[in-house]
């Protein structure tokens, strides 16, 4: 594997940032001098991805508690223009 392989980590053409951009903290975490041992650099991508994975995992829960806030939100909005429809006689609802 060449270093340019390993940096990209596997996406991409492999060709390195420009000067003017700073690489991202997980790409600085895969520049590796070519003497560290291919079990190192694997690992290091494996402890990445897993940390990657949580992340996404907290963010989907976040996500979902806000739809069921939203569903709720949607349901008691409903209900009131029940109410208000029928308090005042008029059963089909404006949009």
């Amino acid at each position: 594997m060449t270093q340019a392989t390993i940096n990209s980590n596997g996406h991409g053409d492999g060709a390195s940032p420009s000067h003017d951009e700073a690489p991202g903290p997980d790409r600085r975490q895969t520049a590796t001098p070519a003497s560290v041992r291919p079990e190192v650099l694997v690992e290091r991508h494996v402890e990445n991805a897993r940390r990657q994975l949580a992340e996404a995992r907290e963010r989907l829960k976040a996500a979902r508690r806000r739809v069921v806030q939203l569903e709720d939100a949607v349901g008691n909005w409903e209900r009131f223009a029940a109410e208000l429809r029928q308090t005042y006689g008029n059963d089909t609802p404006h949009t």
